[in-house]
């Protein structure tokens, strides 16, 4: 996470077989260019699950990312910051944009040091890692 402090946000669905994991930290220069940005090693690998979802591009798969970041900033009452993401992995169905967003508003509220109130995601649970120079702690982890 190119030595920020940083977090990644892993979804699992009760069947096993859908899941998200997002790895994001925030920066402060929103204000120099785009919201979201990626790291020198980002990592996108998302199985779409259905057809549609198998015909979706990382521009349609990061709208639920900016759409769940931004809400939890405006929760927050925080003014925006930058996304720096490195990691964007899953298996899902295009029926799941809300699962993405709801790993941004974790995660955005994890490196916040505050809790964003969301709205449950039945048969999903999460855990989130916090990392830190290279060093990795899971911090939570929680059914929806």
């Amino acid at each position: 996470m190119d030595d920020l402090r940083g977090c990644r946000v892993h979804l699992r669905h009760a069947s096993g077989e859908r899941w998200a994991s997002l790895g994001l930290s925030l920066r402060d220069d929103i204000d120099v260019g785009r919201f979201l940005v990626y790291s020198a090693h980002f990592l996108c690998e998302i199985d779409g699950l259905d057809e549609i979802a198998a015909s979706y591009c990382l521009e349609n798969w990061e709208s639920g990312v900016i759409s769940g970041a931004t809400f939890a900033f405006r929760r927050l009452k925080q003014p925006l910051k930058r996304l720096l993401i490195s990691e964007l992995r899953g298996r899902l169905q295009s029926q799941d944009m809300d699962v993405l967003a709801q790993a941004a508003m974790i995660g955005v509220s994890t490196l916040s040091g505050q809790e964003v109130r969301r709205d449950e995601l039945p048969g999903w649970t999460h855990d989130v890692e916090m990392r830190t120079n290279d060093s990795i702690k899971p911090v939570a982890s929680r059914a929806h």
